[in-house]
């Protein structure tokens, strides 16, 4: 071996050897300390020590410490008690007898640690109060005690130590000072034992006293004295720098109640803007704090100032901004209307209008999370209140927020309720607005109410139908994004694109424009650019929500599989972020907006699956959406689901699915009252409409269809053409089909009659130009109303001018572009032409509707509809039957 590695190896062998030896001693150790605890200790420990330790530290906190006046809540009783027990004991010790005096010394000692243990738990449950955001029971800590407890154990283990040195010595050597040389002694030990490392023995430091212990009794008195003010130490600085550290993380308030106690406006200011932080960082007690402050709980009279109370009301709406949810809201509100009341307007009115100001806007929000109209209501009173205080000539500014505010207001009222007028109102208040809110002096406020006039514009568009209003609304937005830029704001810009997005949307479904649908399709995609799902987490999923609504409107309309699959995804994506557990009302709307999206591609394909998931999804959304909690919502939903069920049943031919749908509806129609919410009431009669024709279509019976004659009729008492025409005309249109099939299966010409004159009203409102969709849905009601007539009167040319109609509805409906209409044309088309064949005896017409029933089935086939095939199969038959007869006479 080298002689450089052997002394390497030789230098390396102490070391490694002592750590071998002290590892191997210390697991050995270890595991007879370990059996020892297994075999002995722990089971004398749970049988003896702890219980007997649990009742001394009872007998210390509940009865000994009590003694002393800590409970008492005056602190001059307190201090009275406190120091008089302490004298007396004191006294004992001075001057009875060696063996009393030396029991008044333990007596005082044990006094002393049960201070110490009241104190701490006093702290503890300081700590778990604070931490569920309660009060504690005990307005006074025992710091001030528990100081002067330390004090008094000092003077009583110097006075155990002055006792006993009569009996026996207990220290030797020459003192440094001739006087109280046992308290010098005391103070030396005491010294020598601050670092708590013992390092007087580690470095040889004598008493600075010039006294040492002596005896055996002196000896193990000074080791006593050394272990308890040690432990006493160490336990006490751990707890207060745990004190120390809940205080400066806010998870401890009681410097800021002592700061907002006093008198001192700067001072309470202070305390409130550290309460603030506290509770914006996610405090639980700072939040109750401020609530309780709010709610005017607070015993304290400074408080009460409805400066402080506005502040609490804004600091609320702080949380509320940050937290979201109505729980900071309610407070909010409860403490501007505190405020209101001790503000006179006639005085005060600045201050009087701030808080009428802020009681709005909470109250707005509040109705907008909840859907509380009366809220709004009271919202929209507020602000129309401060109106007559901040006017335009006075305050141009503030009268322009204040009408915004308005605005906003009435827009979520009439959002929410379909009430035109208050949308009116609404429009008219934002355009107040930007009589002062010029783009020139104002840019920033000027793009954020032409922002809102967008919205209110495109909520009044869409309950009316009113497409110039929509039209408005896309140009109010897209001024808006002339100021608002992706690079200089970013979130104003990402809302405006989503605003634009809606507004296209509402545009593209009334009017059937595919081109409005894509452009809102790009918007909300814009829009999703800056509200990423890692910035905006909320914010990203709300677009993709909406986002899936438009592709689902675009595949309706289109009839494309392919939006409706996007649509699905982008929904999938939504519900990623919308939890049940996190925003159960969120994740019931996108399950909601799920359902559509699946029903309608169930509808478009004819596949089965697709409207059981439809299924699924709507009545997981009922699992959130319940009649009590939310009805409106409920109701919807409702709707919806009696929607697919209604497909589910026409398409396999499922009469008890159509019935459950028909139950369905009514169970909606329960919420959704004409008087309480005319425009829903309308709808979902006009759905009913819907499936108690299909019923009774498939049934052969006339009550069911003369119901739904009955359900569309009153839907048109709502859904008038100048309120709503978009919704007149496709009420219009189903009212058309269900005459028509009554009249066929009755007999009744007027019936057929006068669906004929409904079909001719609706086209002249509506034109191919302006609303292809309507129109050629129109033109199908009307052909097929001729056919059936002419067919019931032997009328040829009835006929003739009816798939004449049919025609030239196949010219939009088209199967490249709407494959389903196309595919229910054909077939009534076909039918068309077997009435003409067989009353003029023409077997072409005949050999016209077989090939077109059978190119029909090619579609048929392919989307798995197994009702209608059945039909078209039928029918192909019964031309058949005809043709061979025609031949064979």
């Amino acid at each position: 071996m080298p002689s450089w590695l052997q002394a390497a190896v030789d230098h390396a062998m102490n070391p490694i050897v002592n750590g071998i030896a002290s590892a191997f001693i210390a697991v050995v150790a270890g595991l007879v300390i370990f059996a020892l605890f297994r075999l002995v200790g722990q089971p004398l420990l749970n049988l003896v020590l702890l219980p007997l330790l649990r009742a001394v530290d009872h007998v210390l906190v509940r009865i000994i410490a009590p003694l002393t006046g800590i409970k008492f809540g005056r602190p001059v009783y307190r201090w009275m008690c406190f120091i008089g027990v302490f004298l007396a004991l004191a006294g004992v010790a001075v001057f009875a007898p060696v063996f009393v005096a030396i029991g008044a010394v333990f007596a005082g000692i044990v006094t002393v640690l049960s201070i110490y243990r009241a104190w701490e738990q006093d702290e503890l449950e300081r700590q778990v109060a604070e931490d569920n955001g309660r009060d504690h029971q005990q307005e006074n800590d025992y710091g001030n005690e528990i100081l002067a407890g330390l004090l008094f154990l000092i003077v009583f283990f110097t006075l155990g130590f002055v006792r006993l040195s009569e009996q026996e010595t207990i220290y030797r050597g020459q003192a440094v000072v001739p006087i109280a040389t046992t308290a010098a002694f005391v103070w030396g030990e005491i010294l020598k034992g601050v670092p708590l490392v013992d390092a007087s023995e580690v470095y040889g430091l004598g008493n600075v006293s010039g006294l040492e212990a002596d005896g055996g009794l002196g000896r193990g008195l000074t080791f006593v004295f050394r272990v308890f003010l040690d432990l006493v130490l160490i336990a006490s600085l751990l707890r207060l720098v745990t004190i120390i550290n809940r205080r400066a993380a806010g998870q401890d308030l009681r410097d800021v109640r002592a700061q907002y106690a006093s008198s001192d406006a700067g001072r309470i200011n202070a305390a409130l803007d550290q309460l603030l932080e506290f509770a914006l960082r996610g405090g639980l007690n700072a939040q109750v704090e401020i609530e309780r402050i709010a709610l005017r709980e607070r015993d304290v009279p400074a408080l009460k100032d409805p400066k402080i109370l506005l502040r609490a009301g804004d600091m609320l709406q702080d949380l509320s901004d940050k937290f979201g949810g109505m729980k900071f809201l309610l407070p909010a509100v409860e403490a501007y209307k505190a405020a209101l009341e001790a503000t006179p307007r006639e005085t005060a009115p600045e201050d009087w209008g701030l808080a009428q100001n802020n009681l709005g806007t909470a109250l707005a929000t509040l109705g907008g999370i909840s859907g509380d109209v009366p809220r709004l209501q009271e919202a929209a009173d507020a602000f129309r209140t401060l109106l007559e205080v901040r006017t335009r000539e006075a305050t141009p500014a503030g009268w322009a927020l204040t009408q915004a505010n308005l605005g906003s207001s009435l827009e979520k009222i009439g959002r929410i309720t379909g009430n035109v007028p208050c949308l009116e109102e609404a429009v008219e208040a934002f355009k107040a607005a930007l009589k002062v809110r010029s783009r020139e002096a104002m840019p920033s406020d000027w793009a954020g109410s032409q922002s809102d006039l967008g919205l209110a514009l495109e909520t009044l568009g869409r309950v009316t139908g009113d497409v110039p209003r929509l039209e408005n609304a896309v140009q109010a937005y897209k001024a808006a994004l002339s100021v608002f830029s992706r690079a200089s704001s970013p979130a104003e810009w990402a809302t405006t694109q989503a605003g634009l997005g809606a507004a296209l949307m509402s545009l593209g479904e009334i009017a059937g424009d595919p081109p409005r649908l894509e452009e809102a399709v790009e918007a909300y995609r814009a829009a999703l650019d800056v509200r990423t799902r890692e910035a905006m987490p909320a914010a990203w999923a709300e677009v993709q929500n909406n986002l899936g609504l438009v592709l689902a409107t675009l595949g309706s309309i289109t009839e494309k599989v392919t939006y409706l699959e996007e649509a699905i995804c982008a929904h999938t994506n939504a519900l990623e972020v919308r939890t049940r557990e996190a925003v159960p009302a969120d994740w019931a709307m996108t399950q909601n907006n799920l359902g559509a999206a699946l029903e309608t591609l169930g509808a478009i394909t004819g596949n089965i699956q697709h409207m059981e998931e439809a299924v699924e999804a709507y009545k997981a959304a009922l699992e959130v959406r319940s009649r009590k909690t939310t009805p409106a919502d409920w109701a919807a939903t409702q709707n919806n689901l009696a929607l697919v069920l209604a497909r589910l049943g026409e398409t396999t031919g499922d009469v008890p699915r159509l019935e459950e749908a028909i139950e369905t509806y009514r169970g909606a129609l329960e919420v959704h009252t004409r008087k309480a919410m005319p425009a829903a009431w309308a709808t979902t009669l006009n759905n009913l409409g819907g499936v108690l024709e299909t019923l009774g279509g498939m049934t052969g019976n006339t009550a069911h269809m003369q119901e739904a004659v009955d359900a569309f009729t009153s839907a048109l008492e709502v859904r008038t053409r100048e309120a709503m025409p978009a919704d007149w005309a496709a009420t219009r249109i189903n009212l058309g089909f269900a005459l028509t099939r009554l009249g066929g299966m009755t007999g009744n010409a007027q019936q057929i009659e006068r669906a004929i004159n409904g079909f001719e009203k609706i086209l002249q409102v509506h034109t191919r130009q302006a609303m292809p969709v309507t129109w050629a849905t129109t033109q199908a009601g009307l052909g097929t109303a001729l056919v059936t007539l002419g067919g019931m009167t032997g009328d040829p040319a009835r006929v003739r001018t009816g798939i004449e109609v049919l025609q030239t509805a196949l010219e939009v409906r088209t199967r490249d572009a709407t494959p389903e209409n196309w595919a229910d044309t054909q077939v009534g088309l076909g039918a068309a032409l077997m009435t003409l064949g067989r009353l003029q005896n023409d077997s072409a017409h005949l050999e016209h509707a077989i090939r077109l029933w059978n190119e029909t089935l090619e579609y048929y086939d392919d989307t798995g509809n197994t009702q209608t095939t059945e039909q078209i199969n039928l029918l192909l038959q019964q031309a058949k039957n005809l043709l061979a007869q025609l031949k064979s006479g």
